[in-house]
C-alpha cells in the first residue's frame, strides 16, 4: 500500500468519533487471533455491537475517504470510476502474470505452464494454486525480490518499481463494507484498517449488492498499483 494513502488511512480511524472508535476496538477485541474464518453477524454478537451501530461507523470511514478522494489517483478514461481502465489492467496482469510465472517455474506449483502463453491460457481456478503458493508469508518477498533482480520478463524499470510496491501487501480475511463511487471499501476485522479497492476489469458493485454487507472474503491478497490498490487478479478471493 503506498505510504501516502496508508498514512491517509490510518489517520481516517485514529480519528473517529469515539463511539466509532469504541465499536471498532470491541471488533478487534473479538477477532484479533482467530485463523478461521469470521461470520460478521457472530462478531457483532460477540462484541455486543448491534447492525445499525455498526453501519453507522462504515458510513462514517466512508464519508472520511470520500472527502480525501484526491489522495487516490484516477483510473483514467472509463466509464466507471471503480475499475482501472483496459490499458491499466492489461498491464497490471501482465507484471502479476510474469510474477507468477516466475514462481511456478520457482515451486513447480502447476507442472503443465512453462510460458508465458501457457498462463494466460489457464482457467483462473489453475492459476489459485500458484497465487496461494506465492503469498505465503515465507516465499513472498524473496521472490519478488528475485524476479526484480533477475528481471526475466525484461520490465522497465518503472515496471520493475511497480512490482516492488508489492512489497507492500496485504493478504487475509475482510470484510467488504461500502461501494463507494470509486471504489469498494475493505475493512480488515483484526486491526481495525481499511482499504479502498479498485477493480481490475469489474466492479466489486457488481459482484457483491450492497444488501449483502458485510461480506466476508478470504484469501484476498491486496496490492498497491498506481496510487490505488488492486486484489490479484482479475476476480476476488473466496466469499463466505
Amino acid at each position: 500500500m503506498p505510504p501516502a494513502e496508508a498514512e491517509r488511512l490510518e489517520g481516517i480511524l485514529s480519528s473517529l468519533s469515539p463511539e466509532s472508535d469504541a465499536i471498532l476496538a470491541s471488533l478487534a477485541a473479538v477477532t484479533e487471533g482467530l485463523q478461521e474464518k469470521v461470520d460478521p453477524d457472530l462478531a457483532l454478537e460477540r462484541a455486543g455491537v448491534s447492525p445499525e451501530e455498526y453501519d453507522t461507523v462504515i458510513e462514517e470511514i466512508a464519508t472520511r475517504m470520500e472527502e480525501g478522494s484526491d489522495l487516490f489517483a484516477t483510473p483514467g478514461e472509463t466509464d466507471d470510476p471503480a475499475v482501472l481502465n483496459p490499458d491499466t489492467a492489461r498491464e497490471f496482469l501482465e507484471l502479476e502474470g510474469q510474477v507468477l510465472l516466475y514462481a511456478n517455474d520457482r515451486f513447480d506449483v502447476v507442472p503443465d505452464i512453462n510460458t508465458y502463453e501457457d498462463l494466460e491460457r489457464a482457467s483462473l481456478d489453475t492459476l489459485q494454486p500458484i497465487h496461494r503458493k506465492l503469498y505465503q508469508e515465507e516465499n513472498v518477498v524473496e521472490v519478488i525480490e528475485e524476479f526484480i533482480r533477475e528481471n526475466p520478463a525484461n520490465f522497465s524499470q518503472i515496471q520493475l518499481e511497480q512490482i516492488e510496491a508489492w512489497l507492500n501487501y496485504e493478504v487475509g480475511q475482510f470484510f467488504v463494507v461500502e461501494h463507494l463511487e470509486d471504489g469498494t471499501v475493505f475493512l480488515e476485522p483484526d486491526e481495525p484498517r481499511a482499504y479502498k479497492v479498485t477493480g481490475v476489469y469489474d466492479s466489486y458493485a457488481e459482484a457483491l449488492p450492497e444488501e449483502t454487507f458485510p461480506v466476508t472474503v478470504t484469501s484476498v491478497v491486496l496490492l498497491p498499483y498506481e496510487g490505488r490498490i488492486v486484489t490479484n487478479g482479475p476476480r476476488l478471493g473466496k466469499i463466505v
